[in-house]
């Protein structure tokens, strides 16, 4: 028996079997897509035509009232446990961004709050990298002065004076200590590294609202997109104590030992430098923090081509920054065209 042609007025209507919208004729108050401000009251299908973001009608109902179980925004109440528990939710991007909808209240001042003492933390790296350099340039200044004092008797007409002795490894004061860390080309490296890394997910939080125009998401609240990108980068700071811890006790034992032993492990001569070891960790730190993006996009902002989009903004911000470090006639323009020969050329 031939079956009757399907009735094509139904045939495209959507029908919530699974996911039953509210009854709208009951709710007077108005109902509003969280990432574009689009009013959804009277739709039956969970997805806003304006932006295009999915959602449950349960989850979004919910999430109007709902505070997160942990994060800092919502919890001012207790500053200290929700910082850490927020922090220690990166590790699991994926669970971390499935708990938090978009149709949670947000409070920009909490979120820089908490980039703001995330940052601080990541600033300890630059504390302790100064300590490490003013301990090294004390043992450095004592090793010549010991040297000298020991092989070379200064006389009247000696070159090799006392005044001139104090004039190439001055006594170690503590305003000479600090004044030599800043000259320390180890210490200005890692430390533009560390200024470059601060402001790296400020300019891809622009790019990325730059580049959401090609992608058909441009009514999304920036609001969104800077949650995804803060709570992403905040990496630093758990570097920052761990890495003041080491570089203080690695330069303490350096210190203490007599400036004469060289006698390294063979081992010793493979590791890399100090600017080099910055920048194998800051291209680490980014990558880890483009990989947490990308799981924010997916999962929060429910993007189809979430890796595709953090990707391609991280390749325009590095050629961009490639373009500024070749192009800038200054001594850091120097030093990165420097750095980058030895990566793209193997020499220098």
């Amino acid at each position: 028996m031939e079956q009757p042609p399907p009735d094509r007025a139904t045939e495209n209507t959507f029908v919530p079997s699974c996911d039953p919208p509210p009854d709208w004729n009951d709710r007077k108050d108005e109902l509003h897509c969280p990432m574009c401000e689009y009013n959804l009251h009277g739709l039956i299908e969970p997805r806003c035509p304006e932006c295009g973001y999915r959602f449950t009608w349960a989850e979004m109902l919910d999430a109007r009232v709902r505070l997160h179980p942990y994060l800092f925004e919502h919890h001012p109440e207790s500053n200290f446990r929700s910082f850490w528990r927020t922090a220690r939710g990166g590790f699991r991007p994926a669970k971390f961004w499935s708990t938090l909808h978009a149709g949670m209240p947000s409070r920009p001042r909490r979120l820089l709050l908490y980039w703001c003492l995330a940052m601080l933390l990541a600033s300890l790296l630059i504390v302790g990298l100064y300590i490490g350099t003013s301990i090294e340039t004390h043992r450095n200044m004592e090793a010549i002065r010991a040297f000298y004092s020991r092989n070379v008797k200064p006389t009247l007409n000696s070159p090799y004076s006392q005044a001139w002795l104090d004039r190439v490894a001055p006594v170690p004061t503590l305003p000479r200590l600090l004044k030599g860390a800043f000259v320390d080309r180890d210490f200005r490296a890692v430390l533009a590294l560390t200024i470059i890394g601060m402001l790296w997910p400020w300019f891809t939080f622009l790019a990325l609202m730059i580049f959401r125009i090609s992608m058909r998401r441009a009514r999304i609240q920036s609001i969104h997109v800077l949650r995804c990108v803060l709570y992403s980068f905040d990496v630093g700071l758990w570097l920052g104590p761990i890495l003041l811890v080491t570089s203080v006790a690695g330069a303490i034992w350096m210190n203490m030992r007599t400036p004469t032993a060289v006698n390294y492990p063979f081992w010793w001569n493979y590791i890399p430098s100090i600017p080099d070891q910055a920048h194998l960790l800051t291209a680490l730190v980014l990558g880890i923090a483009a990989w947490r993006l990308a799981v924010a996009y997916k999962r929060y902002l429910k993007f189809d081509h979430s890796f595709a989009a953090v990707l391609a903004s991280q390749v325009i911000l590095f050629l961009l920054f490639v373009f500024v470090a070749i192009t800038t006639p200054t001594a850091l323009g120097v030093y990165w065209k420097h750095v980058l020969t030895r990566i793209f050329l193997g020499y220098g």
